[in-house]
C-alpha cells in the first residue's frame, strides 16, 4: 500500500506543503476523487517530474511565489518513507507514467505587408514512443556449427528459417538466461553426451537418423534451462521433435557464443517491429477521423503525431491520445519491477463508447499486474459514475483526496425510486404518481399533503411526511444551502430537484395570466413547459435549458430489488464542477447568506 502522499511546492502546493492519505492499493484501480481546483493535476505533475536520479520541478511548475524554494514529493509505502527532490530520487524503484489532455495552445505567424497575423490554434503533442531499433541481421554458417558436432555433423539441418521468424526472434530474449547457463561444465556435460550418443551411430544420414531415439535426451531435459528453452521454442514449432529441439539449441548457443550484440540486435528490431504494427493497428482500430493515423520514425525516434486538435473532435482525441499511452506502458511491463500509473482526469471527458474503448486497454494492464502496478485515477466524478458504467465494483477502491464531495442519502433515493417504482397500470398507483408528480417533484403553488397516501403502501425507508410539500420543500432548501456553502456533505439528488423547482417558479411567475400559468402547471416534463413558455413569447434563459440535464436525472431513479442497489445516475454528480456551480448561484440570485424555502415555493 502507498499509505501517504505529501508534495511540497509543486504549482497549486506551496511549501508548506499538503498531506494526503491514500492508502493506495496495488491489487485494485485507485480512484482519487476530489473536485476541480483541488489539485488533482498537481499531484501529477509531482509524479511527471520524477527523473531517474532526482525530482526536476521547472520553476512555471513551482508554487506560484516560491520559485526558488526546493520542491519534494514523499510517498509513505508500507509504513516507510520515500523522498525524492532536487538532489536525490527514492522512488526510482518505481518507474512513473501520467496520462493526461496532450492538448496545447500553439500559434501561427504569418506577415502581410507591414504587419504580422497571429493565428492561434489547438495543437496535441506528439507522443515519444521509444528509440527506432536499427536492423540487424544474425550471421548463419551451419558449416562452421557443423565442425563443432563431430562425426555425424551431417544430421544436422539449417535453422535459418527459425533466424528469420520474428515471432520466434520476439521470444527468443526469454532464453539469452539460459544460453549463458549452458556456459558451465555440468550444463556443457549433458550436450556431450547427446553429441557421444549420436556419434556413436553408424550408417547414411538417413539411417543415422533412424537410429536417434527420444531416450538419448532425456538427461538434458531434465535440466531446467533447456525445458524452459524448449518450452519457448514449441510456441513457434509445436511439431518439433526431440532431435528437432536440441538441432536448434545447439546451433542457436554456438551463434549465441559467437555473436551476442548480433542476436541481441536482431531480437530488440524484431520486437520493436511487433511493437510498431501492435501499435498501428490499435490506432487504426480507433481511428474515425479518415487521416490514417499511425506511427513515424524521426529523428531516430519512434513517435505518433495527430492532426490539429481543431481538425478532430474532442472525443477522438482523447481516445487515440489515450489508448497509445496505455499501450506504450504496458509493452514495457515486466514483473520484476514495480510501476505507478497515474490516469489525469482523462475519463472524466470521454463519451460512453470511447469510455468502454478506455477500459478495455486499462483492463489489460490489470491483467498483467501482479501486485506490481498502482493504477490511479484522478477524477473529480462521483465513484458511482465508474462503478455504473465502467469497471466491476469489485476492482474499484475509491479514496476522496478532499472531503468535499456529495454523498445520496438512503432517504432521498427511497422517496424518489418509491414515485418511479409506481405501477401505472394500476389505477391507484397512476393517481398517485401523477400527484406526486404534480405537486412534489414539480413546481405548484398549492400546498398538498399525500403523507397519508404514501403511508398506505408501507414501504420501508420512504418517509411518508415528505408526501407534504412543505416538508419537502425544506428539505431540499437546507441540502441546497449546504451546497452553496461548500459543505463537506450534501445530497445531490434534492439539490437537482431544488433546482427543477427553482428554475419552474422563475419561469411560472412571468406567465402573464392565470389561464396561461394553469396550463403551465399541467404540462409534464420541464423541458416541455419551458418550451410553452417561449410559445408564449416569454424568453428562457439558456441556462435553463443546459441545467435541465441534471435536475431531469434526479427523478427518474430505480431501485434494483434483486441487488438492492440503486441504478444511479452520473449527472448529479456534476454539480461538484465550478462553473455549475456557479450557474447555479445566479439562478438562485445567491449572495452568500441561507436561502429560504419560499425559493423555490
Amino acid at each position: 500500500m502507498i499509505n501517504k502522499i505529501r508534495i511540497e511546492n509543486v504549482k497549486g502546493f506551496g511549501t508548506q506543503g499538503k498531506d494526503l492519505n491514500v492508502n493506495l492499493d496495488s491489487n485494485k484501480i485507485n480512484l482519487c476523487v476530489a473536485p476541480n481546483g483541488f489539485g488533482k493535476s498537481s499531484l501529477a505533475t509531482a509524479f511527471e517530474s520524477l527523473k531517474r536520479t532526482r525530482l526536476e520541478i521547472t520553476e512555471d511548475n513551482k508554487h506560484i511565489g516560491e520559485k526558488n524554494a526546493p520542491s519534494s514529493l514523499k510517498l509513505t509505502i508500507d509504513g516507510n518513507e520515500y523522498t525524492a527532490d532536487g538532489t536525490k530520487n527514492e522512488i526510482s524503484d518505481y518507474q512513473v507514467c501520467v496520462i493526461h489532455n496532450r492538448s496545447r495552445v500553439d500559434y501561427k505567424k504569418q506577415r502581410i505587408r507591414n504587419y504580422v497575423n497571429v493565428e492561434a490554434y489547438l495543437e496535441i503533442e506528439d507522443i515519444d514512443i521509444c528509440p527506432v531499433e536499427s536492423s540487424a541481421a544474425i550471421t548463419y554458417q551451419i558449416n562452421s556449427i557443423k565442425r563443432e558436432f563431430g562425426t555425424n555433423k551431417k544430421v544436422l539441418t539449417t535453422i535459418e528459417p527459425l533466424l528469420r521468424n520474428k515471432q520466434f526472434l520476439n521470444l527468443l530474449p526469454e532464453c539469452y538466461d539460459d544460453f549463458n547457463k549452458f556456459g558451465t561444465k555440468k550444463r556443457l556435460e549433458k550436450i556431450h553426451v547427446v553429441q557421444n550418443s549420436i556419434n556413436s551411430l553408424r550408417g547414411t544420414e538417413n539411417q543415422v537418423r533412424t537410429q536417434i531415439v527420444d531416450s538419448f535426451f532425456s538427461e538434458i531435459e531434465a535440466e531446467e534451462n533447456y525445458a524452459h528453452f524448449k518450452s519457448v521454442l514449441l510456441k513457434v514449432t509445436p511439431a518439433a521433435t526431440c532431435f528437432d529441439v536440441f538441432n536448434m539449441f545447439f546451433q542457436l548457443l554456438y551463434i549465441w557464443n559467437h555473436q551476442k550484440d548480433n542476436v541481441r540486435r536482431a531480437c530488440n528490431r524484431a520486437q520493436y517491429e511487433r511493437y510498431k504494427q501492435r501499435i498501428d493497428a490499435n490506432l487504426k482500430l480507433l481511428d474515425t477521423t479518415g487521416r490514417s493515423i499511425c506511427s513515424k520514425e524521426r529523428n531516430g525516434r519512434l513517435v505518433v503525431t495527430y492532426p490539429h486538435a481543431n481538425d478532430i473532435s474532442n472525443g477522438q482525441r482523447d481516445v487515440l491520445t489515450f489508448a497509445t499511452e496505455l499501450l506504450v506502458f504496458k509493452s514495457g511491463l515486466r514483473l520484476d519491477k514495480k510501476y505507478i500509473l497515474i490516469i489525469d482526469e482523462v475519463f472524466d471527458y470521454l463519451d460512453d463508447a470511447n469510455t468502454m474503448a478506455a477500459q478495455y486497454y486499462l483492463s489489460q494492464i490489470m491483467k498483467k499486474s501482479h501486485g506490481n502496478i498502482y493504477i490511479v485515477l484522478l477524477t473529480h466524478l462521483n465513484p458511482y459514475y465508474f462503478r455504473n458504467y465502467i469497471f466491476n465494483e469489485k476492482v474499484i477502491h475509491q479514496v476522496y483526496l478532499e472531503d468535499t464531495l456529495p454523498v445520496s442519502t438512503q432517504d432521498m433515493m427511497k422517496f424518489i425510486a418509491f414515485r418511479q417504482g409506481l405501477d401505472k397500470k394500476k389505477d391507484n398507483d397512476k393517481a398517485l404518481e401523477e400527484k406526486l408528480s404534480c405537486y412534489i417533484f414539480h413546481y405548484n403553488p398549492q400546498v398538498k399533503d399525500l403523507s397519508a397516501e404514501i403511508a398506505a403502501y408501507s414501504k420501508p425507508g420512504v418517509k411518508s411526511t415528505w408526501g407534504k410539500s412543505a416538508v419537502f420543500k425544506q428539505i431540499l432548501i437546507d441540502e441546497l444551502n449546504k451546497y452553496f456553502k461548500d459543505a463537506s456533505m450534501y445530497d445531490p439528488y434534492a439539490v437537482a430537484l431544488a433546482l427543477r423547482l427553482r428554475v419552474e417558479k422563475v419561469m411560472y411567475a412571468k406567465l402573464r395570466s392565470e389561464q396561461l400559468k394553469e396550463n403551465f402547471i399541467i404540462t409534464h416534463k420541464t423541458n416541455e413547459k419551458l418550451k410553452f413558455c417561449e410559445d408564449n413569447n416569454i424568453p428562457v434563459p439558456d441556462a435553463y435549458f443546459i441545467v435541465n440535464a441534471i435536475h431531469n436525472s434526479s427523478d427518474h431513479l430505480r431501485e434494483n430489488p434483486v441487488k438492492g442497489k440503486f441504478e444511479e445516475k452520473a449527472m448529479v454528480y456534476k454539480l461538484q464542477n465550478g462553473v455549475i456551480k456557479n450557474v447555479l448561484k445566479k439562478l438562485f440570485n445567491y449572495q452568500g447568506k441561507a436561502l429560504d424555502v419560499s425559493t423555490i415555493s
